[in-house]
């Protein structure tokens, strides 16, 4: 379990740790939750592209299953398709169990 901080529920100390993005961000920097932070470097570092993130911030009952529940989280870019190789990756630097799910842009 983190200590990291949620701003919704005020709660937690380790502060995000603002980490420098890969070119294709398009933004210099983005804040990422203290515990899950080395996990997504690593993924960057490894041409893994995501587009959210959220650790357990505590392991916070009632988080929706959809955003993980208790465990952290890790949306996909949508180019990702070899779930094993991420899985592999982050166990590579972290020993926890991680949601992975990717969002999908519908246009009708």
């Amino acid at each position: 379990m983190c200590n990291c901080f949620s701003t919704a529920l005020q709660i937690g100390k380790d502060k995000n740790v603002r980490l420098i993005t890969p070119d294709y961000f398009g933004i210099r920097t983005v804040p990422v939750d203290a515990c899950i932070a080395p996990v997504i470097q690593h993924l960057w570092k490894h041409h893994i592209w995501t587009e959210n993130s959220c650790c357990e911030h505590l392991g916070v009952e009632g988080r929706p299953e959809w955003w993980g529940g208790n465990k952290p989280s890790i949306v996909l870019g949508n180019d990702v398709k070899d779930f094993d190789r991420v899985r592999e990756l982050i166990a590579e630097v972290d020993d926890r169990e991680f949601e992975l799910s990717q969002w999908q842009r519908v246009i009708v």
